[in-house]
């Protein structure tokens, strides 16, 4: 079962409660097999507290989220660890990463995997290179650019895609595909429910045939 903790002093319980958040996403992490390397779960923290931040001064993520981000963004990214945990993930590419959701926290996950942020933004796209420097981050790289520039470039290069972007599905295969390797997978959320209460993801699969869309639902209360 996971808890939150809701901040009630604005002045100073916001930082200890977002604190606490990533600390209890550490611990239940460790429930699951997954447990965090001091240094995992030190840039986790500051990955929050650098998101907080900026998003004070641009539209990174909604306002509303800025108090309970660590369990609003970071856990669910933190959750798609467990079927890319089950894939191959030597190449990661995270399309349309936008604050560095899913890409960054998996990056802390899974430091061996090698991992391309796709944002078209440039401001965003400079707070994740500002960020990942900030980390210390390695084999981990921002591209300024559409998915569609990058899809010769790319091509059938990554083993997995991974990716929060609110589209269909066959939108979303058709961004995709070109960059996935001959059985690839995407990983993407889908549903209404995208905070702390449920988190829902959809794998799919390229193969020589087609596509094969297989369901995994994962639930976090």
């Amino acid at each position: 079962m996971f808890h939150v903790k809701h901040s009630t002093d604005a002045a100073d319980g916001s930082m200890v409660s977002r604190e606490d958040q990533v600390n209890s996403i550490a611990q239940w992490l460790a429930e699951r097999g997954r447990a965090l390397a001091p240094e995992q779960n030190q840039r986790l923290l500051e990955y929050q507290r650098l998101l907080y931040q900026a998003s004070g001064k641009t539209n990174l993520i909604s306002f509303r989220d800025r108090e309970n981000l660590p369990v609003r963004h970071i856990l669910p990214s933190l959750n798609m660890g467990v079927p890319m945990s089950l894939l191959p993930n030597r190449r990661v590419l995270d399309f349309g990463s936008g604050a560095g959701i899913p890409g960054i926290p998996l990056k802390i996950l899974f430091p061996m995997s090698s991992f391309v942020l796709v944002e078209s933004r440039r401001k965003r796209a400079n707070f994740l290179r500002d960020t990942i420097r900030r980390l210390g981050l390695q084999e981990i790289e921002v591209l300024n650019v559409r998915i569609e520039d990058v899809h010769q470039e790319l091509a059938n290069c990554m083993d997995l895609v991974v990716t929060r972007a609110a589209v269909d599905l066959t939108s979303l295969w058709r961004w995709v595909a070109p960059v996935l390797k001959v059985h690839g997978f995407a990983i993407t959320t889908l549903g209404e429910s995208r905070g702390y209460q449920s988190a829902a993801a959809v794998i799919l699969r390229k193969k020589t045939e087609g596509l094969d869309q297989t369901n995994w639902f994962g639930v976090v209360r």
